[in-house]
């Protein structure tokens, strides 16, 4: 199939509906609860907020020692992982306020698993970002850093986002927060998971940052954390769906052992508490239904399917992580549902 360019216009469609993903966001972040800071692994639970569906409990460890898994022990390959083939369908001296967010119930569009380093939103105090332009703010590593004078670092806020504005990780940092949270974004705009495998459409391709790039200079930043109060949020795919032919196809179930990999060297950085997207409906904007191509339903599926197994995996693997699988395409698809957009 040839490539086409214009399939990229495509995150424009969604960007009109973008203030539903905050709102989404917002009535998640204040129920993610842990019970105690001493409770043990048997105490860590898997909850599926979908009341029409049941996910097995990950097998309770016995150990209890939190501290037993260190940042730099060996950790455990997921390469064992069995993922879908593809026959399978203001100015930097602005300070973040503290606002208190509304008391609701919990989000139909998470799935939580709870580990002994998630003490409550309110203790977040630092957001680590992986992702492409929707998450993207523009944060170089050899500017300023993130402080409580200037959250964010740099560039000045709202950043250099493709929102016209402020985007959700802006808002997260700034006043969806119930405690000072210093931010380090690392998002690319045009990114995928491994550029050599699934190559933006934009030429200036060498100097897109992947996913594998973004780890990389995570794991060499100076920059103080703790894994009791940060939160690493991944969010990958709508480039990789964009640049989907029957050629690159074959290369996602490639892409998500390298994710796990990724995820893998997180975790031996430190990384506790994860939040993690899939995809939203991007077979419904009519810049892709226009293309004629009859397998964006069918990548997206696939896509989202080796997310969940992702997280899954991610879980079973380190019993002592705390991970939020954000649905993303169910959200877009319920507020273009609410809003009337009839989009089929």
């Amino acid at each position: 199939m040839k490539e086409r360019p214009d399939r990229r216009l495509a995150v424009c469609v969604f960007t009109v509906i973008s203030i539903g993903f905050l709102f989404a966001v917002y009535s998640v972040l204040p129920t993610w609860t842990l019970p105690t800071t001493s409770s043990t692994h048997a105490d860590s639970k898997e909850t599926q907020d979908r009341p029409d569906e049941h996910v097995e409990p990950t097998t309770p460890s016995s150990s209890s020692d939190h501290e037993s898994l260190t940042m730099g022990q060996t950790a455990s390959s997921l390469s064992t992982s069995t993922f879908l083939t593809t026959s399978v369908i203001p100015s930097t001296t602005l300070t973040a306020s503290i606002s208190p967010t509304p008391d609701l119930k919990q989000s139909p569009y998470v799935k939580t698993h709870i580990g002994p380093h998630w003490h409550k939103w309110h203790a977040v105090e630092q957001l680590v970002v992986f992702g492409d332009s929707w998450s993207s703010t523009g944060f170089d590593l050899a500017g300023q850093a993130p402080s409580a004078n200037n959250p964010m670092g740099n560039p000045a806020y709202p950043g250099a986002t493709v929102t016209n504005g402020a985007n959700w990780v802006d808002y997260l940092t700034y006043e969806r927060n119930e405690s000072l949270i210093e931010t380090v974004d690392l998002a690319v705009g045009g990114a995928t998971i491994d550029k050599m495998l699934i190559r933006p459409i934009m030429s200036f391709v060498d100097l897109l940052k992947s996913f594998k790039d973004q780890t990389e200079e995570w794991k060499s930043y100076e920059w103080p954390w703790t894994p009791d109060t940060s939160l690493f949020t991944v969010w990958f795919g709508v480039n990789d769906i964009t640049c989907y032919t029957n050629e690159t196809r074959h290369y996602f179930a490639t892409e998500f052992e390298i994710m796990s990999d990724l995820l893998d060297q997180l975790y031996v950085k430190g990384a506790r508490n994860f939040l993690i997207f899939n995809v939203p409906p991007l077979e419904k904007a009519p810049i892709f239904q226009d293309t004629g191509f009859p397998d964006w339903l069918k990548a997206i599926e696939q896509w989202n399917h080796n997310v969940s197994t992702v997280v899954q995996n991610l879980t079973t693997t380190y019993e002592d992580t705390t991970t939020f699988h954000f649905d993303a395409w169910k959200m877009f698809d319920d507020v273009m549902r609410v809003s009337g957009i009839a989009i089929v």
